[in-house]
């Protein structure tokens, strides 16, 4: 195993011996999350944001929260919201047919919905279905890393996430994947993020949210206004600051980073 860094021990040093406030089960879980992070340096970064966003789930979830996974795809998110609240009904969003029923067979708890979340639903839309590389699905067609990918107009359901959700359930955690159309999903559950304030990891990046014409500007902008402050994932795990406007705009233009997380100020 790789040694942690000597200024991440004297953190979690820190953290161990600060008593007020933190249960002996939080210090151990920001330890395991902290060294996490570290061993993540040089991992690949689609699989680096997965192992980080677990890490958020066992931080802000115990066994009564309830989770929701927006583009839920083949469940390597859903895993881990079942793992921390094994007795709880959480929500997966997936419109392909194949993925939602893959899902439905290896979480029978959970609720799966086949359909695409936006804030104005129709009966059916037509949705891109990319068979080469299912992970690029979306309403609209992206940008695609590879050439020749093979895609397959189908028409999907719609919804709101704030129908999909009953009043008396609070989500805790949200994970939106979505291929660009995250705005439409955060609008569609504004009444639900408004009531409840969850920790939203999501993804929002060039190739894919430009395409929707949805700018960082928009973004940031919808959570401020919903009182939830935006960061890199791996920062909030570090207990860090949260990202300004204009760095959270350099992060989107420079590609450094796709995949954030908005939470409670």
């Amino acid at each position: 195993m790789t040694e942690l860094k000597p200024s991440l021990v004297n953190r979690i040093r820190h953290l161990a011996n600060a008593s007020t406030g933190t249960t002996r089960s939080q210090v151990r879980k920001r330890i395991i999350d902290r060294r996490f992070v570290d061993l993540l340096a040089s991992t690949k970064k689609n699989r680096r944001y997965d192992l980080q966003t677990a890490a958020v789930i066992r931080r802000v979830m115990d066994s009564e929260s309830v989770g929701i996974d927006v583009g839920a795809h083949k469940g390597d998110i859903l895993q881990h919201l079942v793992a921390a609240a094994p007795g709880k009904q959480h929500l997966a969003i997936e419109p392909l047919p194949e993925l939602a029923a893959s899902l439905r067979s290896k979480f029978p708890s959970v609720h799966v919905h086949e359909v695409a979340l936006t804030d104005s639903p129709t009966t059916k839309i037509s949705f891109h279905h990319v068979s080469s590389n299912p992970a690029y699905s979306g309403i609209l067609e992206r940008r695609y890393d590879r050439p020749n990918e093979s895609i397959e107009m189908i028409e999907v359901s719609t919804a709101r996430l704030d129908d999909l959700v009953p009043a008396d359930v609070a989500p805790t955690f949200i994970k939106i994947d979505v291929e660009g159309a995250e705005q439409g999903v955060l609008e569609s559950g504004s009444e639900t993020i408004a009531r409840c304030r969850p920790t939203i990891v999501f993804e929002h990046g060039l190739g894919a949210s430009d395409r929707y014409g949805t700018t960082p500007e928009v973004i940031w902008n919808y959570f401020d206004h919903h009182k939830l402050s935006v960061g890199l994932i791996a920062t909030w795990l570090e207990d860090g600051p949260p990202l300004g406007l204009d760095q959270f705009t350099e992060q989107f233009h420079s590609g450094v980073n796709y995949y954030f997380i908005a939470y409670p100020k």
